[in-house]
């Protein structure tokens, strides 16, 4: 049966259900943008208080323990691209070549 909200003509089933897909795809885009967004606030600061950490360490006396924490955490790369091959896969297969806004990278 057609739905009319008084605004617009009314539409079918199958129109309505397609629209309600879209917006839930588009609200589940601003959450992920929300997560992102606080998982670089998260990382960010950990780098920062690691650092902190580290220089304790190293006025403590245990320079060489610093040294080794320094040396292979602080400032890594938190995300693994080699384990996400299958996703950035998918991405690869359902982005447009060639729209700026559909890039390989990010």
């Amino acid at each position: 049966m057609p739905v009319s909200s008084g605004y617009l003509p009314p539409m079918d089933d199958k129109t309505v259900e397609a629209v309600g897909k879209m917006t839930e795809a588009l609200e589940n885009t601003e959450r992920a943008r929300g997560h992102l967004y606080s998982f670089h606030q998260l990382t960010g600061s950990a780098d920062l208080e690691l650092g902190e950490g580290v220089d304790l360490l190293r006025e403590a006396g245990h320079t060489e323990l610093a040294d080794r924490i320094e040396h292979h955490l602080v400032g890594r790369n938190v995300v693994d691209g080699r384990r996400h091959l299958h996703e950035a896969g998918m991405k690869e297969d359902r982005r447009t070549h060639g729209h700026p806004d559909h890039t390989k990278e990010p």
